[in-house]
């Protein structure tokens, strides 16, 4: 195939990736905003499905059978204006017409389009796995915590959070380092030099809210969202919606904890000591999930003094939410845009100068670049269609 034509394609399955995305990115962020007053988690579980869909959209794309909408295209044909008329031929029948189709976009617009977009993916990928190889050394390097109220209370909230997974206690040698946790299969809590003489409170506060992280699985979910920042790093509903992510996890799994019996005034209490002190942490540039992340901490504290807010996340709400994002995701990356054509493929109708369709017509399909040359006849409904141009 020519490389103006086979570049061609690319760009247009990229252009209707970043449509489909920008309709469920906004459709999650007006779904957010409708739900001020539900739960932390509710709406944490809208952002995740909004960025497992935008993940899932471009497979789907191509492994669904093709749907196109009669709406979506008598749309298209009543607003685009070189289709508001059918040429007329010079007479009454067509025994040979010939149609010169131009791609979507050039082969250098599709280099350009290549050489911007890569970058921005290349750095934030990159950025993304270097935390990620900082993190596993840095759990390499740790040492088990074995000291028996730790693993006591661990053991406890593990039962009362429902995590069946082992989780892994951690001590490093950074005294300035926030608490955090990552991993998957084996999730791991990173705690800093000098944890062992925390009080009680602080233990227990640390322990119910990283542990809530991994019942949630709040790891894999932001992990997706940096994926989807850096796939779509120019679009800006990705920032808000990774951030958002982030955002609702935390205050989620602040919820937890008050939910647990901690009052709020001392968990902010001790939330406001570890920010203050583990000032070294670089959990800014990390993607584990900590503890005591500067950047919201006045968010937080708001919503957990609040003692009006809900801070139940419904089971009902959540399936309900799944049930929803699935319905809605099928279809929708099944559908075909008009004039969205992925496999190359063009297709049309042969109409005379009366609006009658022409059958057995010939149609020639020329590529000016290419110089190629297709031809095809038209159906008994004046249809015709070429394949993988």
């Amino acid at each position: 195939m020519n490389p103006p034509v086979a570049a061609t394609q690319p760009l247009l399955f990229f252009v209707v990736c970043v449509s489909k995305t920008t309709v469920v990115l906004a459709l999650a962020a007006l779904v957010v905003a409708c739900m001020r007053r539900s739960s932390a988690g509710s709406r944490h579980h809208v952002w995740a499905a909004s960025i497992l869909a935008t993940l899932a959209l471009p497979f789907l794309t191509v492994l669904l059978p093709v749907w196109h909408s009669a709406t979506l295209t008598h749309a298209a044909t009543l607003l685009t204006p070189s289709h508001s008329a059918a040429p007329a031929p010079t007479s009454s029948y067509a025994g040979l017409v010939v149609v010169n189709a131009t791609t979507l976009a050039t082969y250098g617009t599709s280099l350009w389009v290549l050489a911007i977009w890569a970058p921005g993916v290349g750095i934030i990928a990159f950025r993304l796995l270097v935390g990620i190889i900082r993190l596993t050394i840095l759990s390499a390097r740790s040492h088990a915590f074995l000291i028996d109220t730790w693993n006591s209370d661990l053991r406890a909230l593990k039962v009362s959070l429902s995590v069946s997974r082992a989780v892994r206690l951690l001590q490093h040698g950074d005294s300035a380092a926030t608490p955090l946790t990552w991993g998957l299969l084996r999730p791991a809590i990173l705690l800093p030099a000098g944890a062992s003489d925390w009080p009680a409170d602080r233990r227990r506060i640390v322990l119910s809210h990283e542990l809530a992280h991994i019942a949630r699985g709040d790891w894999l979910l932001h992990i997706c969202g940096e994926l989807v920042r850096a796939l779509y790093w120019f679009h800006p509903l990705a920032w808000i919606a990774s951030a958002g992510l982030r955002h609702e996890s935390e205050r989620a799994c602040d919820d937890a904890v008050l939910n647990s019996g901690i009052p709020a005034c001392e968990y902010a209490d001790e939330l406001l000591a570890l920010a203050s002190t583990l000032t070294n942490s670089r959990a800014g540039t990390s993607p584990a999930l900590a503890i005591a992340r500067s950047t919201n901490l006045e968010r937080r504290f708001t919503a957990m003094l609040n003692p009006s807010l809900n801070r139940y996340a419904s089971r009902t709400g959540k399936l309900l939410t799944k049930l929803v994002a699935v319905c809605l995701l099928f279809p929708f990356a099944a559908l075909r845009l008009p004039a969205q054509d992925v496999a190359g493929n063009f297709t049309g109708t042969i109409y005379d100068a009366s609006g009658a369709v022409v059958s057995n017509a010939t149609i020639i399909m020329t590529g000016l670049k290419s110089k190629t040359v297709d031809m095809s006849t038209s159906a008994a409904d004046g249809a015709f269609s070429f394949k993988a141009l």
